[in-house]
């Protein structure tokens, strides 16, 4: 490949000229989907979604590469028990690795040794703590973990001890699940500097680095708005920085000169994401494009050559003697729904493709919802009575998030048929399709207005995301509330309750007309649901995406002219128990059931030798 010739004179001399530019942002559409769908990639959400965007498809673009005969390489597995088992890494003696396992529920950090045996806990608690990279001087394990329901980086002692927080990263729970918040080999060699990734007011995701004595914090990537950053790893004599690159237009790997200064492109893929590390020689790559494999490419002559075919790898894990760690995940996912009083739970799906995002309609005769089946999202229905399917759309685009209009003859919903996330409506007798608008959808899903007058939905505004209202004729919009990550209709069209982000995650009610607010909730939380008669509010806990569930917060009736209040505390619709979670759907118009979607994850690490 063109792109890797000569780079590695450059990367030895540290001649490394000025990255090309993203030829234009990533798509809200692009990220929307690769929060939700994807399996387990040690993360979920240009990223400024919450846990609610987690019910959105994976856009899968496989790389044309050319296949080349099998390599002789050996894999065995590492681990093998029930739940999620996500590598992380190897002590700096190899005797010793750590990994995070969902084995209470919650992801937890775990340590075992490379011989065999029991492991033993190195972190436990209710949210996920994910990604644990051993420091070179064996003093200190690295993970991300999504406590208070944002991300930050955390140490700790390898044999246990107090947790510290180092810093702050300001990507949702979802999303840091998905992007690596922290590479393959994040440490300097001489463990005194840290890498990491955070996301900014603009959507970018662009990489720091943390200098661990004085905790100060630079800047060392300046995305576009938009474009991710992602997995830096230091090279084995500390020298470059190798990270993914993200934008619209696919995926790269970059290198960069750790003591600062511009980064240079060394490897393109069509894939939405790329998750590179180094080999322990320095001049060679380990990466693996979304949905193809894990591959080794050459620095000096640009060869690149798969060494094994897999759906949906991880980040591989690469350890100094060339031995790699890679998760091999699975999960299924099926649409359910229970009524609240007696908790009968009623499988309505039975597919091995992905069913998020389920509405009722207003007259309870139908289901819509998202289906991957075909190979990508499209809208279908379900009819109550018989039980029979029908795909509604059918185009190649994703088509996602289904709403229902009052009159249960149209169902908006979001689509990058244009490139981007757009609002698009279908009729549901005659399949007609139109684009309500050219506005983005960065956020949630679209919620049509309980009067049919207009169609909510969550963009960019001047102050950040925010609830604009779309006149599903015209296509003309206008903004109504800033700081809008996730909403839903509270009994009229006047009214809204929605989520509001920041240190301490807020959900609201607010008079539109009147301007009038007041606090519901406070807790990390995503996918409102607001019950038709306005009686209730069902929600997802956030703190932990294996353990999600399923939350009701009761509300009491409104005094004329004000704004309703909690009627008690969130009790649970659901327990999974860490064996499954769930994605928020919708109501029944009776308000006595809530259909949503039952996620069953799996996943084990192997080990890969022989590839390097």
């Amino acid at each position: 490949c063109n792109e890797l010739e000569g780079l590695q004179k450059e990367v030895e001399s540290g001649d490394i000229e000025e990255s090309i530019s993203a030829s234009r942002s990533r798509s809200s559409m692009d990220l929307q989907m690769a929060k939700r769908r994807t399996p387990w990639l040690t993360v979920a959400a240009g990223l400024v979604l919450v846990a609610a965007i987690a019910a959105v498809f994976l856009f899968l673009r496989k790389p044309a590469h050319a296949p080349e005969p099998a390599l002789n390489v050996k894999t065995r597995p590492m681990t093998g028990s029930v739940g999620v088992e996500s590598a992380g890494s190897w002590s700096p003696d190899g005797g010793f690795f750590a990994y995070s396992h969902s084995r209470e529920g919650p992801m937890d950090i775990f340590v075992v040794s490379s011989a065999g045996g029991d492991p033993i806990t190195l972190v436990q608690s209710a949210s996920d703590d994910v990604s644990p990279r051993w420091s070179p001087d064996n003093r200190w394990v690295a993970f991300s973990s999504n406590r208070g329901g944002k991300t930050g980086i955390y140490l700790v002692p390898p044999l246990g001890g107090q947790v510290q927080k180092l810093a702050d990263t300001g990507i949702p729970t979802l999303a840091s699940m998905i992007f690596g918040i922290l590479g393959s080999s994040p440490w300097s060699p001489d463990a005194r500097r840290l890498l990491f990734s955070r996301l900014d007011e603009t959507g970018a995701m662009g990489l720091w680095l943390l200098e661990l004595d004085s905790r100060k914090e630079t800047q060392l990537t300046h995305p576009e708005p938009g474009s991710l950053d992602y997995t830096a790893s230091f090279s084995p004599d500390g020298s470059q920085i190798l990270f993914g690159h993200s934008t619209g237009n696919g995926s790269s790997a970059q290198v960069m000169p750790a003591a600062g200064g511009p980064a240079k492109e060394i490897l393109r893929e069509s894939s939405l994401y790329l998750f590179p590390s180094w080999a322990p020689d320095g001049k060679r790559i380990v990466y693996s494009p979304i949905s193809d494999g894990i591959w080794v490419a050459d620095l000096a002559s640009g060869h690149k050559r798969q060494v094994i075919p897999l759906d949906n790898p991880d980040l591989p894990v690469v350890a100094r003697d060339g031995r790699i760690l890679y998760d091999k995940s699975s999960h299924q996912t099926d649409l359910y729904i229970q009524d609240l009083e007696g908790g009968e739970q009623k499988r309505l799906t039975f597919h091995t493709q992905d069913n998020f995002s389920p509405q009722i309609s207003p007259d309870g005769g139908m289901i819509a919802y998202e289906s991957s089946r075909t190979g990508n999202g499209e809208v279908w229905l379900i009819d109550r009575k018989t039980g029979s399917e029908r795909q509604l759309t059918n185009r190649p685009a994703q088509d996602a998030d289904p709403s229902w209009s009052p009159d249960s003859r149209e169902i908006a919903f979001v689509s990058d048929q244009d490139g981007q996330a757009g609002l698009w409506i279908v009729s549901v007798e005659q399949g007609a399709l139109r684009k309500a608008g050219s506005q983005t959808i960065t956020r949630a899903s679209p919620r049509w207005a309980p009067d049919g007058a207009t169609i909510g939905i969550v963009s960019r505004g001047e102050k950040g995301d925010a609830l604009f209202l779309v006149d599903p004729k015209s296509g003309a919009s206008r903004k109504v509330l800033d700081h809008v990550s996730d909403f839903g209709w509270y009994r009229d069209a006047d009214h809204v309750i929605y989520a509001v982000e920041g240190p301490e995650p807020e959900m609201r009610v607010a008079n539109l007309k009147s301007g009038e607010s007041s606090v519901l909730l406070k807790t990390p939380f995503g996918e409102i649901q607001v019950s038709p008669d306005g009686s209730g509010v069902s929600y997802c806990t956030a703190l932990s995406h294996s353990n999600m569930n399923l939350f009701l917060l009761p509300l009491a009736p409104a005094p004329s002219g004000g704004l309703p209040r909690p009627a008690g505390p969130s009790r649970a619709i659901t327990d999974g128990k860490g064996e499954w979670h769930v994605h928020n759907g919708g109501w029944s118009p009776d308000s006595r059931q809530v259909i949503y979607t039952r996620d069953t994850d799996t996943g084990d690490i192997y080990l890969l030798e022989g590839a390097l």
